[in-house]
């Protein structure tokens, strides 16, 4: 089968038409193939692509599958759209604690990162310097779980 197309407008209406599918498109179809049999990485993959576009309903929607799923890391970034309040949700700190711990409990170095920054950050007055002797202990744990940024904040902390 042959097809002749003359000028711009053809090509224009094969691309609008779905004719041709960009590598990212393809990618895209794949990674939601994965995920629609229940592979948490393949979400979480998917969700950082809607993310680093800034489709941040998208993003939140596959975290959220990830994480279900059971993948810490995706637990974690599911936390930053509650604390930053991305993708039409409130900036929610009770919700993305609660996600940082999980991502923390399952041994993922960023959530206790992410988690140890978020406490110190919101504590009251009052209770800063016990909520600054947890966070550093998340620090610390997040160092062990070999998420590199909590090593070096604690080299300068000490």
């Amino acid at each position: 089968m042959i097809f002749l197309f003359g000028g711009c407008a053809s090509w224009q209406s094969m691309l609008s038409f779905g004719l041709f599918k960009t590598k990212s498109e393809k990618q895209e179809e794949a990674l939601k193939a994965k995920c629609d049999e229940k592979d948490e990485i393949s979400c979480n993959n998917l969700a950082v692509i809607y993310s680093n576009d800034e489709y941040f309903d998208d993003a939140k929607k596959y975290y959220e599958i990830s994480c279900d799923l059971g993948l810490a890391t995706a637990c974690s970034n599911l936390g930053q759209i509650y604390e930053k309040g991305l993708g039409g949700t409130d900036s929610d700190m009770q919700k993305a604690t609660q996600l940082y711990e999980k991502s923390c409990d399952s041994e993922d170095g960023v959530g206790c990162y992410n988690m140890a920054l978020l406490l110190y950050k919101t504590s009251s007055n009052e209770l800063k310097e016990q909520n600054a002797i947890k966070a550093f202990e998340l620090l610390e744990k997040s160092c062990k779980f070999e998420y590199k940024q909590a090593c070096f904040l604690l080299e300068k902390l000490k």
